[in-house]
């Protein structure tokens, strides 16, 4: 796989990173020539190549199958992005979800966003640009979905528990009666919710670091770092990936992963608010499973009759559920340009009073 693969890198290092009609024509051009020179036959065409593939080496064989198949993608990006139907897609969503009166309004309205963003695409070639072939390797899905996803509850788990025992560790040991009745005891607490924040930022970028370098390593991404984002060749549905805005691949990379550590910190914080009142590591982390599972299943209990249907989403816990989608138009329930955003300024803002009131209240309570 690893060997396939290295043929998009070495096809943009030769061409560049762009299937334009021209660039398409000069590598079948120069394809052609190399196969002529090497069979001493005269191909016109890849086809021809292909009906002849007795005579082909199996290499230069697989090679030119590899070659036919992105230029036939790339010929047709075009077509197939003048053929999708964001008003069709937003009927199918309707009604696979349910929805009607206020909640289908705003879905609706999202969508005309969504058809504006493609013309515009189209327009910047965005769709052009080379990328792995979805369909075979779901190379998006891998990478962000399965290690992705991983990552992010991974993450999540060191964060709720470095966080609790940060915050705890005085109460578990008895010794809050001594440290906590001097004069700075108390303000300590402070200094524990910006600690647990820290750290569980800190930890969680050295586990995205080596993990995705671990990555990076094992698949060649040369070339493609560069490559924008919303192209036909990372289509793994029917639906290519779009995002809401011009990016490169690697930007794209560097807001999944700083989005990532964001929601560590809104996991930080909600650990330290949940300790400062039960003071139990083990409570903790029972009260954020019931949180975790609670705010999830919310999300499905809104009626689809109004616009409150998609608040349900905006939360760090379902937005950790499909992470493959994030920045995109790919997901109905998700499809808002500044979701990610919203969700993590709302939230972040709402458990940052929550936590300095905890810490107000702290200060003057009994300890006993």
């Amino acid at each position: 796989m690893r060997q396939e693969l290295s043929f998009v890198p070495d096809l943009i290092e030769q061409y560049g990173n762009k299937a334009t009609e021209s660039v398409l024509s000069n590598i079948e051009q120069d394809s052609l020539e190399t196969v002529n020179s090497s069979t001493k036959r005269d191909f016109e065409s890849l086809s021809e190549v292909m009906e002849a593939e007795q005579e082909i080496p199996t290499s230069t064989l697989e090679y030119f199958k590899q070659l036919q198949n992105y230029m036939e993608i790339g010929n047709g990006a075009d077509t197939y992005y003048k053929s999708i139907d964001f008003k069709s897609i937003g009927s199918s969503a309707v009604n696979m979800y349910g929805l009607n009166g206020g909640a289908e309004d705003v879905l609706n309205q999202q969508y005309k966003k969504a058809e504006q963003r493609k013309k515009e695409l189209v327009g910047n070639q965005e769709h052009l640009s080379f990328f792995f072939n979805g369909f075979k390797f779901e190379m998006h899905t891998l990478l962000f979905k399965d290690l992705g996803r991983f990552l992010l509850f991974e993450a999540m788990v060191l964060t709720v528990l470095i966080s609790a025992y940060i915050t705890t560790f005085e109460f578990e040991n008895r010794t809050d009666s001594t440290l906590f009745s001097t004069k700075r005891g108390r303000k300590l607490m402070k200094d524990k919710w910006i600690a647990a924040c820290i750290s569980s930022f800190t930890f969680s970028s050295l586990l995205f670091t080596i993990s995705l370098a671990i990555y990076f390593l094992m698949y060649d991404y040369r070339g493609v770092f560069f490559s924008s984002f919303s192209n036909i060749f990372m289509a793994e549905t029917e639906l290519p990936y779009i995002t809401w805005w011009n990016l490169t691949f690697l930007e794209y990379l560097f807001f999944f992963i700083g989005t990532g550590l964001l929601l560590q910190t809104l996991f930080s914080s909600l650990t330290y608010l949940l300790s400062i009142k039960w003071r139990n590591s083990y409570y903790s982390y029972i009260a954020f499973a019931i949180l975790f599972g609670a705010f999830t299943l919310l999300a499905g209990l809104i009626p689809g009759n109004t616009p409150l249907f998609f608040a349900g989403q905006f939360t760090p816990f379902t937005m950790m559920m499909n992470p493959q989608t994030w920045f995109t138009i790919n997901n109905p329930l998700t499809v808002f340009p500044f979701y990610e955003a919203a969700t993590i300024t709302t939230w972040g803002t709402a458990l940052t009073f929550l936590c300095y009131t905890s810490y107000r209240r702290f200060l003057r309570q009994s300890l006993i």
